[in-house]
């Protein structure tokens, strides 16, 4: 069932989570998940891969091919290099050649020496040229041909030095030197011709491997996209279509889910809410809407497991679904709570009892056949213009007003104690932080001489407007806020303060006795705490009794009250004979004080039943040797009853109201 605090318009501020933003959050959450899948799937990344690794062996063949055509660029250019060397050394050659023949024509005239000195000159310029070019070539072959060309150029030398010499002894005429001269200088320049044509042909055979090579690459690479990469880009784009496509659906699917509960498939709370306020906007705020809790899931999801319970709700869905009426919404908002709209009924009772006669059938699971449990709380739209998120908090007002019918509709007078709830809740914080409580004293008295036993310190919350807000009212409260704890320290701190103040004044009160709760006692600290207050206040723990409901005994908080035990504190059962009727604890913890209930007081000496029940409890407290109370007791006929009965002491406004600490005072000169 839903649980949480009412806001004035009627709404229900939840401790549930929100499903619609829970909703949201998944579908991301499963977006998310979708996403990586769709990356990481093995058919969707060879899809992708294929194209890719068809775009990086391209690529690869289109660099390999840019290296090899760069490389055989560069050769050229070295050969090119080379053949400007050779064409230099031509013209070195022909420049060479010519200052012989102005040297022989010079041979005899005055300028000769002259001539023979620019042919010397000549000489060392050739053999750097023909050194240079010796560096330059990087093939052996042409190497092995320079040097043949080197060695063709030193016998040219030796041979113009032998010509000038056959020429000074006149063995030789002008016209044999020129002669032999212009011979050797032509089989030189034959061999650097030679050499020209050998580096023109590798240029040009290069030149054909780079068209040949460029070529090869693209046809295989036209071969490999052909036959291998276009098919593979269509197989991809297919697999890639495909899982697309199922992505969609899955997207599809999970927007759905989005909206809608997965186990009933019926539309979540902010699905279901933004239908019925467009159906009140268009039908003038007309309708019902029920909120249906099944109080039985629990147990069957223990019996029978998880699948079971999802069954069962899809079952309840189903018969929910099956309801008459028009305009029908239907959602599951949480756990087992469903909540129905009807947009068109002219008669809210008649809708109501069919869904009554609904929720009354059987389903059957697994072979057992499970009836439903269930609490339904229902508001019927009136033209307040209430949203509907508003109306399931009224429908939840009416089921939480009354436990015991299993249909309730809203009354206005629910939200106004719901208000009243809401306001105390902050004033009750308030209080304990001012700490505005103050406490009362009850007398307790011995039912032999009526004289004071001791008292039983009571809390009281005055508001500022000077009201009292019953202890009933406010301790729910505080136990749901948990404020039981600070309230129980401050209880615990002033009542033995004052009893303290007491035995210090030289007044016999006797005991006091003080309320503990469940939250107060299971404090890890409590024990301590204890301690601490009696040594501060120098009080005798066998003059403390604290009350305890059967409740707590039952809980089994063993180790808490037998240290409170030790410590020498008495313990009484307060409301005896109204919580667990385990009576185990009894011979355990072995109590000091059994205070019987007041329903068993009441007109005691009316009802002889009431008589015989008191009478033993009386003997099982004596018996056990702890002191039988009775509480409530407001009638001197109730009080001889129990005195004849043989009760230890009775508290009540036969003896006397809850007093004030100056009250107190006078009840007690009074007995003197």
């Amino acid at each position: 069932m839903l649980q949480g605090k009412v806001n004035m318009t009627g709404g229900v501020s939840k401790s549930v989570p929100d499903i619609s933003s829970k909703g949201h959050s998944t579908v991301s959450r499963h977006k998310r998940l979708t996403t990586w899948l769709f990356l990481h799937d093995p058919v969707m990344l060879v899809a992708i891969a294929t194209p890719v690794l068809l775009l990086i062996v391209s690529a690869a063949s289109l660099f390999y091919l840019q290296i090899k055509i760069q490389q055989q660029d560069d050769l050229i250019k070295q050969l090119t290099r080379e053949q400007v060397i050779v064409g230099q050394l031509l013209v070195q050659l022909s420049t060479q050649d010519a200052a012989w023949q102005n040297y022989v024509a010079s041979f005899g005239e005055p300028e000769q020496v002259l001539q023979w000195q620019k042919f010397k000159e000549i000489q060392p310029q050739t053999r750097e040229i023909a050194n240079f070019l010796l560096l330059a070539v990087q093939s052996d072959e042409e190497h092995q041909e320079i040097r043949s060309f080197i060695t063709s150029l030193e016998a040219l030398w030796i041979a113009y030095q032998e010509s000038r010499s056959k020429l000074l002894s006149g063995e030789f005429s002008h016209y044999e030197a020129t002669g032999y001269s212009e011979g050797l200088a032509g089989i030189s320049q034959l061999a650097l011709v030679e050499i020209s044509s050998s580096i023109n042909q590798r240029v040009s055979n290069h030149s054909k491997n780079i068209i040949s090579q460029a070529n090869q690459i693209l046809f295989y690479s036209l071969l490999i996209v052909v036959f291998i990469g276009l098919p593979l880009v269509i197989i991809s784009l297919w697999f890639v279509r495909q899982i697309l496509l199922h992505r969609k659906q899955a997207f599809t699917r999970l927007n759905w889910l989005a909206d809608h509960d997965a186990i009933t498939n019926l539309p979540i709370r902010h699905l279901w809410a933004k239908k019925v306020d467009s159906q009140l906007r268009d039908n003038g705020d007309r309708g019902i809407t029920a909120l249906v809790t099944i109080t039985n899931l629990r147990a069957i999801n223990q019996s029978h497991g998880r699948s079971v319970q999802e069954g069962f709700l899809r079952s309840i869905a189903e018969i929910l679904q099956s309801l008459p009426g028009k305009n029908l919404q239907f959602s599951r908002i949480v756990g087992s709570d469903f909540v129905i709209f009807c947009g068109d009924v002219e008669n809210s009772r008649d809708w109501i009892a069919a869904l009554e006669t609904q929720l009354a059938k059987s389903i059957t699971m697994e072979g057992f056949v499970h009836r439903l449990e269930y609490r339904v709380g229902v508001y019927v739209h009136d033209q307040s213009g209430l949203t509907a998120e508003s109306a399931i908090g009224r429908a939840e007002i009416a089921l939480l007003s009354n436990t015991s019918n299993r249909i309730n509709f809203y009354q206005h007078e629910q939200i106004q104690r719901l208000q009243r709830k809401t306001e105390l809740l902050a004033a009750l914080r308030f209080a304990l932080q001012k700490q505005n409580f103050q406490l009362v004293y009850q007398p307790q008295v011995w039912s032999g001489s009526e004289k004071l036993m001791g008292v039983e310190a009571l809390l009281r919350w005055q508001l500022p407007d000077g009201s009292f807000v019953s202890p009933a009212e406010f301790i729910p409260m505080a136990e749901e806020m948990g404020l039981m704890p600070e309230i129980g320290s401050w209880v615990l701190n002033t009542g033995i303060a004052q009893f303290s103040a007491w035995q210090k004044a030289n007044l016999a009160i006797g005991k006091i006795s003080l309320n503990i709760s469940t939250q107060q006692l299971i404090e890890k600290d409590f024990c301590q705490q204890l301690i601490h207050l009696l040594k501060k206040y120098e009080v005798e723990p066998k003059c403390i009794v604290l009350e305890l409901t059967e409740s707590i005994y039952a809980l089994e908080h063993r180790d808490v009250l037998a240290s409170v035990k030790a410590l020498g504190c008495q313990l009484s059962i307060d409301d005896f004979g109204t919580g667990f009727s385990n009576l185990g604890y009894l011979v355990d913890m072995a109590p000091d004080v059994i205070k019987i209930d007041r329903r068993f007081v009441q007109n005691i000496h009316l009802n002889e039943r009431k008589g015989t029940l008191v009478a033993n409890m009386i003997d099982l407290a004596s018996k056990l040797g702890a002191l039988a109370v009775a509480e409530g007791v407001e009638l001197a006929e109730e009080y001889r009853c129990l005195k004849d009965l043989g009760c230890s002491a009775i508290q009540g406004f036969y003896s006397s109201k809850p007093l004030s600490n100056d009250d107190l005072l006078l009840f007690f000169n009074d007995q003197k």
